[in-house]
């Protein structure tokens, strides 16, 4: 039986082949397999190749115009609303430097008058005294010579005028002066300003000159117990002078008064202070006067 079947398989070698042969191919490595479908891929590929970027279609110069004048606009009201909102703060800050700068000119215009006044009272009473020590008896002297001896030589703070400066300061040193666009309202400051600076000057001559011949004056000559008394009442030199009380004066060392040299002293200290008085007070009460004036009808101050 075994030796049919090595027969039969020797007389037949097509029986080595499979019974199905179809389920058998074998592929090469020099084989390609053609996806149908790549070509079609590759070719739309190549047909649609492009910037994505790039635009559908080319501007023209209307585009180009209207964009520009959009950001064109953009920016100009950026910049209206800035300067109109720097406008008003600028505005806000002039309107209250201006009321705190008429309050300080109000109180200089009540204190130069006052300077004025108690300058020309100073200059009446040293006349006074001037003739007293010329011609009079300085033994027992009278309740008007020692009035008059306090007016001339003891008071000094309302003659000199000392003009408050602190927002004048504030205005010109921080440069918050351009708040204030009036020019002539500029001027009128800078005038104002030159003007106390003359009197600052003035008054340093005039405490200098109290300090180096009025001074010595009062040591040598004045009368501390009639001062004490006097401080003692608590009443001004007004009521001292109407009322009926008399406190008795008496001028310390009089026998060494120098009455040639000691005239000449106290004149020369009534012409300094009449010379500020009538001069630099007056002219920067003037100025003052103006500029208050100024400041009203600017801002609207009552």
């Amino acid at each position: 039986m075994a030796d049919n079947t090595d027969e039969e398989y020797l007389d037949n070698p097509a029986n080595t082949q499979s019974e199905n042969p179809s389920d058998e191919i074998i592929l090469t490595n020099d084989t390609e397999i053609i996806n149908p479908n790549q070509e079609n891929e590759n070719m739309e590929v190549h047909h649609h190749a492009h910037d994505p970027a790039a635009p559908h279609h080319k501007k023209n110069w209307k585009s180009y115009f209207w964009e520009f004048l959009m950001l064109f606009l953009a920016v100009f009201c950026g910049f209206l609303a800035e300067y109109q909102l720097e406008h008003k703060i600028e505005s806000d800050r002039a309107k209250e430097l201006s009321n705190s700068f008429y309050v300080e000119l109000k109180l200089n215009s009540d204190a130069v008058d006052k300077a004025i006044m108690a300058t020309l009272r100073k200059d009446s009473a040293i006349q006074y005294l001037k003739l007293y020590l010329r011609d009079s008896n300085l033994t027992n002297v009278s309740k008007e010579f020692a009035i008059n001896y306090q007016i001339a030589l003891t008071i000094n703070r309302p003659v000199i005028f000392e003009p408050r400066d602190a927002v004048l300061n504030l205005l010109i040193n921080s440069g918050s002066l351009r708040y204030f666009k009036n020019k002539s309202l500029q001027n009128s400051i800078i005038e104002l300003s030159t003007s106390m600076t003359e009197i600052k000057a003035r008054n340093q001559r005039t405490n200098q000159y109290i300090a180096d011949n009025i001074d010595p004056f009062l040591i040598e000559h004045n009368d501390d117990e009639y001062f004490d008394k006097f401080n003692q009442l608590g009443i001004g030199i007004r009521r001292y002078k109407e009322s009926n009380l008399y406190i008795p004066f008496h001028l310390k060392n009089a026998n060494k008064l120098d009455k040639v040299e000691d005239i000449n002293r106290i004149s020369l200290f009534t012409t300094i202070t009449k010379g500020n008085a009538l001069f630099y007070y007056k002219a920067f009460d003037s100025l003052n006067t103006k500029l208050i004036s100024e400041l009203k009808n600017a801002y609207k101050i009552n």
